[in-house]
């Protein structure tokens, strides 16, 4: 069985080739970045996903869209023109499965997707897959929820002549080996350093944190079972980021002197939590946010 991963050397791609190498696929990979992994089974395609959208027609078994510009909070609010280019990537994405009749295409989405308004201190949900309406869209998350939210019209579109497309949704992924752009491995981070004066932004804004193993155990799971319809990749549980700094100084056994809250940074949504009703008929995760907690400081630790 033949995969190929657009983004493969990011934090999720990287994550995915290891887990569909150690399955026996023969798995190739498409990034900017080449980030020394070799493996005989892997190739490197080591270009941009456009170029290669346009130089090869190689039909895989499973393609996983996971290619985009995006690092962490600060560089989807003050980079907004940059992450609008992912537009052009999830176009020529979808223009060649289209032109070569990829039988199980996998485009990621992002909760960013759903709409604004629904996200809200005062007015708040478990946001499921039917809140985004693409008959009658409303506005994401900055240009980040809109390229996303193009992508998932497009996926629309070719389901509409017939084609498949697996969309899938994950919440806040996190998991060894993240960069410390994204707050999870930047506040386990400041609890190994033992920041007696600990910072984090905002505090009270909320997310729905689901490891990395849960998110490839979901997609693959899916797609096993030909589930058609956009699928969240969630827990259901809302953590604000002051209950999740209480937790970790729990399970790491330290706490801080003084916790500063830095209002002044990015905070994003303030309550993005999904009901995982779909997803729990795919797969049930496995991780809970403390056990991903400890293995994030043990990984940490050891560096």
């Amino acid at each position: 069985m033949r995969a190929l991963i657009t983004g493969s050397s990011g934090f999720v791609g990287s994550y995915f080739r290891r887990k569909l190498i150690d399955e026996g696929w023969e798995v190739f990979g498409v990034d900017t970045i080449y980030d020394g992994f070799n493996h005989e089974k892997f190739l490197h395609v080591g270009t941009d996903c456009v170029d290669f959208f346009n130089l090869n027609n190689s039909v895989f078994d499973l393609v996983i869209h996971l290619a985009a510009f995006v690092e962490g909070r600060e560089t989807i609010e003050n980079n907004q023109l940059g992450i609008a280019n992912n537009i052009i990537l999830d176009i020529a994405f979808f223009d060649w499965i289209a032109k070569t009749s990829q039988p199980r295409p996998v485009y990621f989405s992002s909760s960013a997707a759903y709409p604004i308004r629904l996200q809200l201190f005062e007015d708040h949900k478990r946001l499921q897959e039917d809140d985004i309406d693409l008959d009658d869209i409303r506005s994401p998350d900055l240009t980040y929820g809109w390229a996303k939210l193009t992508g998932e019209y497009l996926a629309g579109i070719m389901r509409s002549q017939g084609r498949k497309v697996y969309v899938f949704r994950p919440f806040s992924g996190y998991g060894p080996g993240q960069s410390m752009n994204y707050p999870f491995p930047a506040i386990i981070n400041r609890v190994v350093n033992k920041e007696r004066k600990f910072e984090v932004w905002g505090g009270s804004q909320s997310r729905d944190f689901v490891h990395i193993s849960d998110v490839y155990a979901t997609m693959m799971k899916a797609v096993e079972s030909e589930y058609s319809e956009p699928l969240n990749i969630c827990t259901g549980v809302r953590t604000t980021f002051d209950e999740f700094i209480e937790i970790a100084f729990g399970v790491c056994n330290w706490s801080p002197d003084e916790i500063i809250h830095r209002t002044d940074k990015p905070v994003g949504a303030v309550n993005r939590v999904g009901d995982p009703e779909n997803m729990l008929k795919v797969h049930q995760p496995k991780v809970s946010l403390q056990e991903g907690i400890a293995e994030m400081y043990e990984v940490l630790y050891a560096l």
